[in-house]
């Protein structure tokens, strides 16, 4: 049984999520309309997760999570946001947040969330606060599918698989050139040069499924990421990372059988991927390359295996 608490001022939000949440999993579902009122119950029964909204009268959700963090530091917390501003999802990364929600899409959005934390704490992963932490041997067992092995194709057009890259640590980023993350694309290769003395090798695969933001040819893509971002890491043609015509690479990355599944909710979300194949970590857009959080499941990857 499944413990979660959800902190919400408003009765109507309390009774959506509930509800939302018993229609999916099997859990005890506690609720609180403020922090002060959560923290009593946390202290007591120490529950599996926790759901807080962000704006509560007295104690709000940003100061919610920087209690538990530095009291419970390996209870997950979900952030409900209705604020989807950079500067507000940044706050909340960094404070530790396992990851966020907005409100507007609580029905799309946090079954899947709930899912993949509950789906990393079953099956002995660290960590649940590197958003879907890192996987340990125990958690990589259940994972048998090999990335290397589909076909793909390169930005030029030419049939090739991941297979070069066997060994290797790989961040796999889907990518678009319109989006408001395509900046990432700096930081990215910025990761790509400092780390692939060590083993690292940044992926591109454009994807035009979110808002129609890469709508342009392999050629312009290529041209768009050497010019203006000076882009060095592998990029590759163009693919479909949900639905039924999703990529055999991206069923293997995210697919039922992953360790970090789940759909891809938008541009420039990160999986990591071991030297041994096995999807380690996943980073939603808002995990910018800079952040620390990337940067240490990065690092522990590669020292993994040095």
């Amino acid at each position: 049984m499944t413990h979660i608490i959800v902190v919400d001022d408003a009765l109507t939000d309390r009774t959506l999520i509930t509800g939302l949440l018993n229609s999916e999993f099997t859990c005890d579902v506690q609720t609180a309309e403020n922090g002060e009122a959560a923290l009593g119950y946390i202290d007591a029964r120490r529950p599996d997760i926790v759901l807080t909204d962000l704006k509560m009268p007295g104690m709000g959700g940003l100061e919610l999570l920087r209690s538990i963090k530095e009291d419970h530091p390996m209870i997950p917390v979900v952030v409900m946001t209705g604020y989807d501003s950079e500067q507000i999802v940044t706050d909340v990364m960094k404070a530790g947040a396992a990851d966020y929600v907005t409100k507007r899409r609580l029905a799309e959005d946090l079954p899947r969330t709930v899912e993949r934390i509950i789906f990393a704490k079953q099956n002995s992963m660290v960590s649940p606060e590197l958003v879907h932490g890192i996987a340990t041997e125990t958690g990589s067992r259940l994972f048998s599918k090999s990335i290397y092995d589909h076909p793909i194709v390169d930005i030029d057009g030419n049939q090739t698989s991941l297979k070069k890259y066997k060994g290797k640590v790989l961040l796999i980023v889907n990518v678009a050139s319109r989006c408001g993350f395509t900046c990432q694309y700096r930081g990215l290769e910025k990761i790509h040069q400092k780390y692939r003395g060590r083993g690292l090798v940044v992926c591109g695969f454009p994807c035009n499924q979110f808002g129609g933001q890469e709508p342009g040819t392999e050629q312009e893509i290529k041209e768009f990421c050497s010019v203006k971002y000076g882009v060095t890491f592998p990029v590759f043609s163009k693919i479909f990372v949900n639905g039924p015509d999703r990529h055999s690479v991206y069923e293997t990355l995210v697919g039922k059988d992953s360790p970090v599944r789940g759909s891809v909710n938008w541009n420039f979300t990160k999986i990591l991927v071991g030297r041994n194949g096995i999807p380690l970590a996943r980073f939603g857009p808002w995990t910018f390359p800079a952040f620390g959080k990337l940067r240490r499941a990065i690092e522990q990857a590669l020292e993994g295996s040095e």
